[in-house]
Protein backbone atom coordinates (compact mmCIF):
# COMPACT_ATOMS: atom_id res chain seq x y z
CA UNK A 1 0.00 0.00 0.00
CA UNK A 2 3.06 2.27 0.88
CA UNK A 3 4.43 1.58 -2.45
CA UNK A 4 1.57 2.33 -4.27
CA UNK A 5 1.04 5.60 -2.63
CA UNK A 6 4.94 6.49 -2.97
CA UNK A 7 4.28 5.83 -7.16
CA UNK A 8 1.25 7.95 -7.09
CA UNK A 9 3.02 10.92 -5.30
CA UNK A 10 6.19 10.91 -7.77
CA UNK A 11 3.07 10.72 -10.58
CA UNK A 12 2.04 13.46 -9.45
CA UNK A 13 5.02 15.54 -8.79
CA UNK A 14 6.20 14.71 -12.50
CA UNK A 15 2.98 15.94 -13.97
CA UNK A 16 3.04 19.11 -11.66
CA UNK A 17 6.47 19.80 -12.20
CA UNK A 18 5.50 19.64 -16.21
CA UNK A 19 3.12 22.42 -15.80
CA UNK A 20 0.04 20.05 -15.09
CA UNK A 21 -2.53 21.34 -12.45
CA UNK A 22 -3.54 19.07 -9.28
CA UNK A 23 -6.71 17.95 -10.73
CA UNK A 24 -5.10 17.12 -14.29
CA UNK A 25 -2.53 15.83 -12.87
CA UNK A 26 -4.24 13.20 -10.40
CA UNK A 27 -6.51 12.47 -13.71
CA UNK A 28 -3.71 11.73 -15.89
CA UNK A 29 -1.78 9.35 -13.17
CA UNK A 30 -4.29 7.12 -12.77
CA UNK A 31 -5.36 7.00 -16.33
CA UNK A 32 -1.21 5.98 -16.79
CA UNK A 33 -1.13 3.50 -13.78
CA UNK A 34 -4.10 2.11 -14.72
CA UNK A 35 -2.94 1.40 -18.49
CA UNK A 36 0.71 0.21 -17.58
CA UNK A 37 -1.20 -2.52 -15.40
CA UNK A 38 -2.99 -3.41 -18.39
CA UNK A 39 -0.16 -3.70 -20.61
CA UNK A 40 2.18 -5.15 -17.90
CA UNK A 41 4.92 -2.18 -18.46
CA UNK A 42 6.68 -0.52 -15.15
CA UNK A 43 5.39 2.77 -14.47
CA UNK A 44 8.74 3.97 -13.89
CA UNK A 45 9.93 2.73 -17.32
CA UNK A 46 7.17 5.06 -18.91
CA UNK A 47 8.08 8.15 -16.49
CA UNK A 48 11.48 8.00 -18.22
CA UNK A 49 9.84 8.01 -21.42
CA UNK A 50 7.78 10.89 -20.59
CA UNK A 51 10.96 12.65 -19.47
CA UNK A 52 12.55 12.83 -23.14
CA UNK A 53 9.57 14.61 -24.43
CA UNK A 54 9.57 18.68 -24.97
CA UNK A 55 6.05 19.87 -23.08
CA UNK A 56 4.46 19.90 -27.08
CA UNK A 57 4.84 16.12 -27.18
CA UNK A 58 4.10 15.71 -23.50
CA UNK A 59 0.69 17.41 -24.75
CA UNK A 60 0.40 15.06 -27.67
CA UNK A 61 1.08 11.92 -25.78
CA UNK A 62 -0.95 12.62 -23.17
CA UNK A 63 -3.85 13.62 -25.06
CA UNK A 64 -4.01 10.54 -27.65
CA UNK A 65 -3.79 8.23 -23.56
CA UNK A 66 -6.66 10.48 -22.24
CA UNK A 67 -8.78 9.60 -25.59
CA UNK A 68 -8.43 6.21 -25.75
CA UNK A 69 -10.22 6.36 -21.84
CA UNK A 70 -12.78 9.01 -23.21
CA UNK A 71 -16.03 8.32 -24.83
CA UNK A 72 -16.06 8.12 -28.24
CA UNK A 73 -18.22 10.64 -29.09
CA UNK A 74 -15.86 13.28 -27.29
CA UNK A 75 -12.61 13.84 -27.66
CA UNK A 76 -9.31 15.97 -26.75
CA UNK A 77 -7.69 18.02 -28.92
CA UNK A 78 -4.32 20.35 -29.12
CA UNK A 79 -4.02 23.34 -31.74
CA UNK A 80 -1.58 23.24 -34.19
CA UNK A 81 -0.33 26.68 -35.33
CA UNK A 82 -0.17 27.61 -39.06
CA UNK A 83 3.37 29.24 -39.45
CA UNK A 84 3.15 29.97 -43.53
CA UNK A 85 3.11 33.58 -44.41
CA UNK A 86 1.76 33.81 -47.86
CA UNK A 87 -0.05 36.22 -49.54
CA UNK A 88 -3.34 34.29 -49.41
CA UNK A 89 -2.81 34.41 -45.71
CA UNK A 90 -2.63 37.79 -45.74
CA UNK A 91 -6.72 38.52 -46.83
CA UNK A 92 -8.38 35.85 -44.61
CA UNK A 93 -8.98 37.34 -40.85
CA UNK A 94 -8.00 34.92 -38.27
Amino acid sequence: MVLKKNLYSQLLGFFIKKGFGEQAARSTGIVLLNQAKLDGVNIFEVLDNLKGLNDSQLSQVITEVLNYYRVQTSVLGYKVSNNSNTFENRNILV
